[in-house]
């Protein structure tokens, strides 16, 4: 299948150049559309693009790949190989889909990180790199929040044909109804704040929201569009003609908006950019000094425990601004890592001990509901500082091992201890149980954030290094003896593996509710499994041990229940899993290997033990890739 990106041997062109902007082709090379070929860049900006004069030819010349496609559009396999190397084959489909012969429409292996199952282990400390040196991934995996969020884009833009609720209405209220209450009934206003009140305030600490998730669809399909051009109408007016005695509903409503996408607010390029919204909050929320609330409110505390006293009004305002803060600066860092976004409004220790967590003694745990919502919104706050801590630390050369390995380490223990304060919470508390596992379910994509990060650092090392790159070069990743990358990947997949089960027990009716980044956090965690199962393969020659793929399944089948509609972000990822899985059930028909002996017969169905010379085998295979390394870099430089 040919990939959507140029391959890495045509040159930029020359407008992409000239500019020193990214190069890349979007749009599928055919024979159709080869003579007419432009950058994404030159076909956006209309400009002339080189591409159109010159020689077509070397768009068709691709790398080799150990892990490849070999299904066509009509999904036999392709058995052609001239090399030991696998080529890939070509392919009209999209480069987020390739059709199996069961059927099953599963995500293009290309999409997932290559600098993941282009690895595999040898003995401790070598590790062998079987791809392309200087090889640029098709999504920017540097940023695996932001690349899980194309890539659904993308694959959803293949498979999904079912006509969507456009909201016909978003420009304006085109028929004059811009008042809720023109909308909706007084009773189905009082249900859906009921609804709000009891499973989304949790997330927040604070009320006023209008949803229609909950309506039930016939109703939803009339009343959404109208209630997305009332939001509309209103959120121009916050945003344009902000009136400041209202700036605190009006953060509140940016805040609300930047987590919950409308139900028919558009998908792909026409997505609303929640982290737009919420920049614009953060602004307004300094512009009214709502940023030295924490400041503020221990302050009082501090005079309150001298002896001083004040209005109980007055202390319980200033409670409400630093939680208002607080809720904006944890979720500016929640949209922010994983991505290339810049954080807001991270303050470096203001918020710190705002609310300390209680002690907890009594038989109620945490005392109040109050606060047990305080707890959370503070140890938020921790796993997200540990976590920015730890994706701050890069490897520039094997000199700066032990440093990073120091810094990442330091992360990983900051987490670790958070792991002790939160593990009890969802079996001790008396309030807010499942947001309590999910507090868990974050900490859990957190910490495999950061021990992606330091797998990605050090790999891109390897993979863009000198002109030299030795197969061992990671035998200098060993700091005090320990084979770090191995325990650190191993950590990173018991962190999907936890989620996976977290997921599984969850109640569907209330994780509909979780914001719309907990669904791009379950979309990676699904990834980066079935890119460590391949990781496996790649390595071991068998498949993973387990029975993720039962847990993979199970969790297809929770999300699926808990959406409120088919555009629900439950839906989206469940669906962008379900391909994900599909690639992994047909990895026969994506395989192939270096030794001939080696047949996918014997490599998927005989159990383990059955080759007497299996170790020879892998021996030789490793050398094999070993000239291969040598002749595919010698050919890129």
């Amino acid at each position: 299948m040919k990939r959507n990106t140029r391959p890495k041997s045509v040159p930029a062109c020359a407008s992409c150049k000239k500019s020193k902007v990214r190069c890349e082709i979007l749009d599928d090379i055919t024979q159709e559309c080869i003579q007419k070929v432009r950058c994404h860049r030159c076909k956006t900006l209309q400009l002339q693009c080189s591409y159109e004069s010159m020689d077509k030819s070397i768009f068709y010349t691709g790398p080799a790949h150990k892990t490849d496609q070999v299904v066509g559009v009509n999904g036999e396999k392709n058995h052609q190989q001239q090399n030991p190397v696998a080529s890939p084959s070509t392919s009209r489909n999209s480069s987020a889909v390739v059709r199996s012969k069961t059927g099953q429409t599963a995500v293009d292996l290309e999409c997932l990180p290559r600098h993941m199952w282009h690895f595999h282990r040898g003995s401790a400390g070598q590790w062998h790199y079987d791809g392309i040196f200087h090889y640029e991934d098709s999504l920017d995996w540097a940023q695996p929040l932001g690349a899980i969020k194309q890539l659904t884009n993308r694959y959803l833009a293949s498979v999904v044909t079912r006509p969507r609720m456009l909201a016909a209405a978003t420009t304006v209220s085109a028929s004059g109804i811009d008042v809720l209450e023109d909308i909706l009934s007084a009773e189905q206003i009082k249900n859906l704040l009921g609804i709000f009140e009891e499973k989304y305030v949790p997330w927040l600490n604070f009320s006023l929201i209008r949803t229609s998730r909950h309506l039930r669809a016939n109703t939803r399909s009339v009343v959404a569009p109208k209630l997305e051009a009332a939001a509309e109408d209103a959120l121009s007016r916050i945003l344009l003609h902000p009136v400041p005695s209202e700036s605190l509903e009006a953060i509140q409503s940016l805040l609300i908006l930047a987590l919950w996408a409308p139900i028919c607010g558009g998908s792909g390029d026409n997505q609303r950019d929640g982290h737009l919204l919420l920049a614009s909050a953060i602004s307004m929320a300094k512009n009214i000094r709502l940023n030295e609330a924490p400041d503020r409110l221990q302050a009082l505390k501090d005079l309150q425990s001298m002896g001083h006293t004040f209005d109980e009004a007055q202390v319980a305002d200033t409670a409400n601004r630093t939680r208002l803060w607080l809720a904006l600066t944890n979720t500016d860092s929640l949209l922010c890592i994983g991505t290339s976004r810049n954080r807001s409004a991270r303050e470096t220790a203001s918020h710190k001990n705002s609310f300390p967590l209680p002690v907890l003694s009594n038989l109620n745990i945490p005392p109040s509901l109050s606060e047990a919502r305080d707890t959370r919104l503070e140890l938020l706050g921790d796993i997200l500082d540990a976590t920015e801590a730890g994706l701050q630390v890069w490897l520039d050369s094997l000199d700066g091992v032990k440093k990073w390995y120091d810094d990442v380490t330091g992360s990983l223990q900051r987490l670790g201890h958070l792991e002790r304060l939160i593990m009890p919470l969802p079996v001790v508390s008396d309030h807010d149980n499942f947001y309590f596992r999910m507090l868990i379910f974050i900490y859990r994509v957190c910490r495999l954030l950061v021990t992606y990060h330091a797998f990605y650092t050090s790999r891109m090392l390897f993979i863009f290094a000198g002109s030299t790159p030795d197969p061992t070069f990671f035998e200098g990743l060993i700091p005090h003896s320990l084979d770090i990358l191995a325990i650190w990947c191993k950590d990173g997949f018991h962190a999907t593996e936890g989620n996976l089960l977290c997921l599984m027990e969850a109640d569907p009716y209330l994780l509909g509710t979780s914001p719309d980044i907990i669904f791009q956090m379950t979309s990676l965690v699904a990834a980066h499994h079935v890119s460590f199962k391949f990781f496996v393969l790649n390595s071991r020659l068998k498949a993973l041990q387990g029975v993720s793929d039962f847990m993979i399944a199970k969790c297809v089948g929770v999300l699926n229940a808990a959406a409120y509609s088919e555009d629900h972000p439950a839906s989206r990822s469940a669906t962008l899993i379900q391909g994900l899985q599909a690639l992994w059930d047909n990895r026969d028909e994506m395989f192939t290997t270096y030794n001939p002996l080696f047949t996918l017969e014997d490599g998927f169905a005989k159990p383990t033990g059955v080759y007497d010379d299996q170790s020879n085998m892998t021996g030789s295979m490793h050398d094999t890739m070993k000239e291969n390394l040598q002749m595919l870099y010698e050919g890129a430089s």
